[in-house]
């Protein structure tokens, strides 16, 4: 690898690392659930956590969870994705769940919730505290808008977010990460990225939002960081009293 690429990786660890300190995502002892898709986003936390967790004076324990939507991602070799996980020192543990999706007018929302319930229910199985999902800035950025724009509130994805009576904790350490940047770190590494064969196509409206956003971004680069950055620079009295 050439040297303009391993500094390009030390620095994405290293800003991955500063979001995990600034937002106290993971700490000494801790036993992580890690989503695993096999999807570009996914692998790379796990790389760099992992390759993190080689330099630091405190030790955390990883385990990858790929849940298999039947019908959607039979295609994904878990093979490879299990032996992704052994080279990086996690486990890797797996479920399937058939989804009838006839009776959702929203086939994406339907998806993600039965991957998350799952999730949850792995956890507390295992007595696991700590989910982890490889969403990036991108994501966040749009789902601010999305819920602007289709339902009417502001809110987005955090950092970190304590559910059931802080019995579990979801952490996001790629959050404050583009995705362009992902992408890049994937291919200087030729990790194994693979995709789920979804029939139903792209989530309209997150695609509707991202093209908006890229549309911007060719005029005014900084917008995904400016949208990241107003969910904590808000000017409550420019706003209107709530009705």
């Amino acid at each position: 690898m050439s040297k303009p690429g391993e500094i390009f990786l030390k620095k994405m660890i290293k800003h991955c690392g500063k979001t995990i300190n600034r937002h106290n995502l993971i700490e000494a002892d801790d036993h992580i659930l890690l989503a695993l898709s096999g999807g570009k986003d996914s692998l790379a936390l796990l790389d760099i956590i992992s390759r993190r967790r080689k330099h630091l004076p405190i030790n955390y324990k990883l385990t990858a969870a790929f849940i298999n939507i039947i019908g959607i991602t039979d295609n994904v070799d878990q093979s490879k994705l299990d032996l992704f996980c052994k080279e990086r020192d996690a486990g890797f543990i797996s479920q399937s769940v058939d989804v009838d999706f006839t009776q959702n007018t929203d086939p994406c929302f339907a998806c993600s919730w039965h991957r998350r319930k799952i999730l949850f229910e792995m956890c507390r199985k295992m007595s696991i505290k700590t989910l982890a999902l490889g969403h990036t800035l991108d994501d966040t950025s749009n789902t601010l808008l999305m819920n602007i724009f289709f339902q009417g509130n502001i809110s987005s994805m955090t950092p970190s977010l304590n559910l059931f009576d802080g019995n579990l904790k979801i952490i996001r350490p790629l959050i404050e990460t583009y995705e362009k940047d992902i992408t890049h770190y994937c291919n200087l590494l030729s990790l194994p990225i693979q995709k789920g064969k979804c029939h139903y196509g792209k989530a309209q409206k997150r695609n509707q939002i991202d093209e908006l956003i890229k549309e911007i971004e060719k005029t005014h680069p900084k917008v995904r960081n400016n949208i990241y950055s107003s969910l904590s620079n808000i000017r409550s009295d420019y706003l209107p009293d709530q009705f």
